[in-house]
């Protein structure tokens, strides 16, 4: 409705997607693709915002100057970093809170989970707040699979 009423829709953030032109073709076919693209577009481009805000306040927390850690990039609704060790109950830490800031309107909580691991492919899981026993209970688990290798 949005879409129809305004010939676009607007994330939580205010980002636009203007959608006129498949509203207003005569091939109904197209025309069908502006429902599914304004649904889309305020969801998907939503989450975007929030890991896009998530990734700007790690920046400016500073946590790839003061702590040995790299920034790999975004996946999906995730922040993929590479930490040193012994900077990892930091990073956590305030790579967590990064996350889980307010977003927008929303009155529900952000949660998020924390994994990490030797790569990418190979994550543990250690629940939703970065605790050190939560860390250390995950480092154990990593030093268990790296042992097995």
């Amino acid at each position: 409705e949005e879409a129809k009423t305004n010939g676009f829709v607007l994330t939580m953030c205010g980002a636009r997607r203007h959608l006129t032109d498949l509203l207003n073709s005569p091939d109904r076919f197209i025309a069908s693709k502006a429902d599914r693209q304004a649904v889309n577009f305020k969801i998907q481009g939503s989450s975007a915002e929030m890991t896009k805000k998530a990734e700007g306040r790690m920046w400016e927390q500073g946590l790839f100057d003061k702590l040995d850690a790299e920034y790999i990039g975004p996946v999906h609704d995730e922040c993929v970093s590479s930490v040193a060790i012994e900077d990892l109950q930091v990073f956590l830490e305030l790579g967590h809170a990064c996350m889980v800031q307010p977003y927008a309107t929303m009155q529900v909580p952000i949660l998020s989970s924390i994994s990490f691991g030797p790569n990418f492919g190979t994550q543990i899981e250690i629940g939703e707040l970065p605790t050190l026993e939560a860390m250390q209970a995950g480092l154990a688990e990593m030093s268990k699979l790296l042992t097995k290798e």
